[in-house]
C-alpha cells in the first residue's frame, strides 16, 4: 500500500499499561514493523483512575528520531475525562494536562474545562484531536452511557472543534459508532472515520498494534507524519481490521466532494479485498444501504458498482462486514471508506431528524451538567454550558426546518 501512497495508522497504542515489560520507542517500532503498520501514536496517559502518568519520559513534540521514514513512532497524548470522553491528542508539540478531570473529591473534580477548549489548545500548538472507543452496538443516552463513551462528540462536531472519530477500535463496536456518524454526517459535519486500537503492548496476550488501522493516502512516496495527518483529517482514508477498499464516485476519492445538479447520475464503484473472509460489501448513501453485493466462491474479494440519481446533497461511503476470526483479533471483521460528499446546487447537507437527535442528545448534558455543585468557579460553570449552547444552536437552526 504505501508503494501506491497509502500509508497505515494506528491513532491509539499504549506501550505501557498495566503489563509486565518495559516498552520503549524501539520496541514500539519493531512492533509496528511486524504489524506492516507505517505510523503507531504512542498515546501517554494517566494509569486507569489514577494520577499516575505513564510513558511520559517518551514524550518529544516530535517523532522519534530513526533512519526508516516509512515507520514513524510518534508519543502522543490520550486525554482522558470520564464524563465528556476521551480523545486521542496528536501532533503534539506540547502533552495537554491535566491528563483527566471530572474526578469527584479530587482537585480535578470540576468537569472543566471541557474537551472544546482542550481541542482549541491542541489546535493552537498545529495539533489535532479526536474521539476514541467512541459506542456500543447500541447507542444509549448520554448520561447513562459509561465512562469513557463520546458524549461530547456532537458538541464538537457541530462546533468543527473535532478532527476524527475512531469508527474502528477493538474496545468499543463499529456498527454502533458508525450509527452516530452517520447522524453527524447527515447535519452536516465532515468529521472523517479514523481508526486506534487502544493496545497495550507490555502485556503479553493482547492484541496487536494496527488491528484496527486507516490507511491514509497522501500519493507521496516517503511517508511524512505531518502530510498524514493533514490527509486524515482531511478523510482521505479509509479504517479496517482487514480489508484493503478501493472507492471511487464519479472521479472523486474518499474525503472529496462532487458538485452537481439535482437530477445529475453519479456512478459509484467499490472493490474490497481481503485475507480474512467477507460476508458482504455495502454502499451507504446518507446513513442508509442502498446497495449490497454479497462474498462469492473464497469470499476474498468483492465488487460493486452502482449509478445513482442525485435528488439532494449528501454522501456516500461503502462497508464491509465479515464473521469474527481470530487473526483479525476484533469482535467481527469490518471496513469503512470515508465517504464522497454529493452537492446538489448548491446546497448544504442537512437533516432535521437527526438534528433532532442531537438537541435532545445534548439538552440531557446540559441537565447534568447543571445539577452539579462541585464547581471550583462559577464562570467555568458558565463557560461550558455556553459551549454547550452554542453547538445546540447549530442543529436546532436544522430542526427550524422540518
Amino acid at each position: 500500500m504505501a508503494s501506491r501512497g497509502w500509508y497505515s495508522g494506528d491513532n491509539h497504542i499504549h506501550p505501557n499499561y498495566g503489563g509486565h515489560y518495559d516498552i520503549t520507542p524501539e520496541d514500539l517500532r519493531a512492533k509496528a514493523r511486524a504489524e506492516d503498520l507505517n505510523v503507531a501514536n504512542g498515546t501517554i496517559a494517566n494509569y486507569w483512575g489514577n494520577s499516575r502518568v505513564e510513558d511520559l519520559e517518551h514524550f518529544l513534540g516530535h517523532p522519534h528520531p530513526h533512519p526508516d521514514p516509512q515507520t514513524v513512532v510518534y508519543y502522543n497524548e490520550e486525554y482522558r475525562p470520564g464524563y465528556f470522553a476521551h480523545m486521542s491528542l496528536l501532533n503534539l508539540t506540547e502533552l495537554i494536562t491535566p491528563f483527566y478531570i471530572g474526578s469527584r473529591g479530587t482537585a480535578t473534580q470540576e468537569l472543566y474545562p471541557d474537551n472544546a477548549a482542550v481541542l482549541r489548545r491542541v489546535h493552537d500548538q498545529g495539533g489535532i484531536g479526536g474521539y476514541v472507543h467512541p459506542y456500543g452496538l447500541r447507542h444509549r443516552d448520554p448520561i447513562a452511557a459509561g465512562a469513557g463513551s463520546a458524549r461530547e462528540l456532537p458538541i464538537d462536531a457541530a462546533l468543527g472543534l473535532a478532527d476524527f472519530v475512531d469508527v474502528a477500535c477493538i474496545w468499543s463496536d463499529e456498527l454502533g459508532t458508525a450509527a452516530v456518524w452517520y447522524k453527524l454526517l447527515n447535519t452536516g459535519s465532515r468529521i472523517p472515520a479514523t481508526a486506534g486500537t487502544d493496545a497495550m503492548t507490555d502485556i503479553w496476550r493482547h492484541p496487536a498494534v494496527g488491528t484496527t488501522r486507516s490507511y491514509v493516502y497522501t500519493g507521496e512516496p516517503v511517508l511524512d507524519y505531518d502530510e498524514w495527518a493533514d490527509a486524515m483529517a482531511a478523510g482521505h482514508a479509509f479504517v479496517t481490521s482487514g480489508p484493503i477498499l478501493t472507492f471511487d464516485v464519479s472521479g472523486r476519492r474518499m474525503g472529496e466532494e462532487v458538485q452537481v445538479d439535482v437530477g445529475d447520475r453519479v456512478a459509484v464503484s467499490v472493490t474490497a479485498q481481503s485475507l480474512f473472509v467477507m460476508d458482504r460489501l455495502e454502499i451507504v448513501h446518507n446513513g442508509q444501504v442502498i446497495h449490497a453485493v454479497d462474498a462469492t466462491g473464497d469470499r476474498k474479494t468483492i465488487e460493486a458498482a452502482l449509478d445513482l440519481d442525485v435528488e439532494s446533497s449528501g454522501w456516500i461511503a461503502a462497508r464491509v462486514l465479515g464473521p469474527p476470526q481470530h487473526g483479525a483479533m476484533d469482535s467481527y471483521l469490518f471496513a469503512h471508506t470515508n465517504p464522497v460528499f454529493v452537492i446538489a446546487d448548491g446546497q448544504p447537507i442537512r437533516s432535521a431528524d437527526d438534528a433532532a437527535f442531537f438537541v435532545d442528545w445534548i439538552d440531557q448534558m446540559i441537565d447534568e451538567i447543571d445539577e452539579r455543585n462541585d464547581w471550583n468557579d462559577p464562570d467555568h460553570k458558565a463557560q461550558v454550558l455556553a459551549t454547550f449552547r452554542e453547538a445546540r444552536g447549530v442543529y436546532q437552526a436544522q430542526v427550524g426546518g422540518r
